[in-house]
């Protein structure tokens, strides 16, 4: 081969090295934008997953509460009936304290 030869050819390899790296560039490039896209998507996943659970949870919470408020009224209505009950004793034993008091 001459001189004249291999310089040729020397530039025909640098040039496929410079189309290599800018094909590994574009590669390298669409790897990272796939992955970035599919850890995204796990992400999101995972955080429709957890909404989901927060949902269920506060689905939950809201029955817990309204049977708590519905015992609460019921121990009120309890609570009133006793008041009402002592009230109609003190009375009663008032009654009978001055039937015994009085002869």
């Amino acid at each position: 081969m001459s001189p004249a030869g291999l310089q040729t050819d020397l530039a025909l390899a640098r040039e496929e090295i410079k189309d290599l790296k800018k094909e590994r560039d574009r590669l390298r490039n669409r790897v990272r934008l796939s992955l970035g896209s599919e850890l995204e998507g796990v992400n999101q996943h995972e955080l429709l997953k957890r909404i989901q659970q927060i949902e269920q949870r506060n689905t939950a919470l809201d029955q817990a509460l309204a049977e708590a408020r519905d015992q609460i009224a019921a121990l009120e209505g309890q609570l009133r009936e006793a008041e009402d009950d002592l009230t109609a004793a003190r009375a009663s034993l008032r009654r009978a304290m001055r039937s015994v008091s009085s002869p």
